[in-house]
């Protein structure tokens, strides 16, 4: 009497067989993979920004002790740009200088929001960029930074301003309203317009370096926000659509705040 097809099949082998997978197991075990995986990276990339934004508040936070320093030290007087440089976050090289001896490391002038398009080369690069000035990943309000309206220069740490709002209206500013630091938020030359921010360029913003500049916090390609450090040392995040600009003159990229 002839054996069946099953018996015929070796006892180890039949073993094995009883063990694998089938295709429809795979295909669940695949799908729950894809689901749990889709549940996470929202998750991972919220973790990753919170961690960007709390290296980019520790950066503003040494730069404005790194300008308290240097204040105290001068008669409560802040650095004079001179008009060197072509953008508004180009600050002459003794003024860089100046901030090292103050006891700060040259790598806290780049947003960690610039990664990974910029590498630490690059901000290193940057740093070394031209023998007059230094271009930063902030932008600084010092007197006489170049295309930044006067109405957002500080001279010192202890005067209010007053500036033009409207027409016939003023504001004036205390410590706690002037903006010391900025986060870098850029749009191309002439892209001026809060009302058609949304139809602006963001990210590939070309300069004298061979890398295009961008924004720093951004949400797909435009930008989400930055910090910006106040005349009385805190840090504030400002979103994205209450920004307005703060540079002028028609060849350089306008720099928000």
């Amino acid at each position: 009497m002839p054996r069946s097809a099953a018996s015929q099949i070796p006892h180890d082998r039949r073993r094995l067989f009883a063990r694998a997978f089938t295709l429809i197991e795979l295909l669940v075990v695949i799908a729950i993979i894809a689901i749990l995986a889709a549940m996470l990276l929202p998750a991972l990339g919220r973790a990753k920004e919170r961690a960007v934004r709390a290296s980019c508040i520790n950066h503003i936070r040494q730069m404005l002790t790194a300008l308290y320093i240097y204040a105290g030290e001068n008669n409560e007087r802040l650095p004079d740009n001179a008009n060197v440089g072509f953008w508004a976050w180009d600050m002459p090289t003794a003024v860089g200088t100046a901030m090292e001896q103050a006891g700060r490391s040259w790598q806290i002038w780049y947003c960690p929001g610039l990664k990974p398009h910029f590498d630490s080369t690059d901000f290193w690069n940057l740093w070394n960029y031209a023998g007059t000035y230094r271009v930063l990943g902030y932008c600084m309000t010092f007197p006489n930074t170049v295309t930044l309206a006067p109405t957002n220069w500080n001279r010192d740490l202890i005067r209010s301003a007053t500036i033009q709002v409207g027409f016939n209206t003023t504001l004036t500013e205390g410590p706690a309203q002037r903006v010391l630091v900025a986060d870098v938020t850029i749009s191309a030359p002439g892209q001026m317009s809060p009302n058609l921010r949304h139809t602006y360029n963001w990210t590939r913003i070309q300069g004298g370096y061979f890398k295009p500049h961008r924004s720093a916090h951004l949400r797909g390609n435009v930008p989400h926000g930055g910090y910006t450090g106040m005349m009385d040392g805190h840090v504030q995040w400002r979103k994205w659509e209450t920004m307005t600009p703060r540079t002028v003159g028609g060849g350089s990229p306008v720099f928000w705040w």
